[in-house]
């Protein structure tokens, strides 16, 4: 029985884990634009989530998908320099994952009604 206790607690926290990394708005978001076209830059992510995120906030969100491993960095030595962001494999995963949640989200709109009604 403590076997399962312990296990239950892992899986408890392995799923905070995934909430906090997912948690944040726009980390979706981002995770959809990178997953449906990969290797965007910085502005072509602002512009393709609707010019609602801002740079502040797009860049803070941009780390911490770094710093947790679901996205890297790509830098092309070019002048001026040419960045872009790319999922990583565990990135991909995670896309895989969400991607009943994204479809779910494009056939409904916010309120939840079906958009084809």
């Amino acid at each position: 029985m403590k076997e399962t206790n312990q296990e239950n607690e892992l899986m408890i926290c392995t799923k905070s884990d995934l909430s906090n990394k997912i948690n944040k708005k726009w980390t979706m978001c981002i995770i959809n634009i990178l997953g449906v076209e990969e290797g965007k830059r910085f502005n072509e992510i602002k512009k393709d989530s609707m010019g609602n995120i801002n740079s502040r906030t797009l860049s803070m969100r941009l780390k911490e998908l770094q710093n947790e491993g679901i996205i890297s960095r790509e830098v092309k030595p070019k002048a001026p320099p040419e960045v872009r962001y790319i999922l990583t494999e565990e990135g991909w995963a995670l896309y895989e994952a969400l991607q009943p949640l994204f479809n779910y989200l494009d056939k409904h709109n916010s309120n939840g009604s079906n958009q084809n009604n």
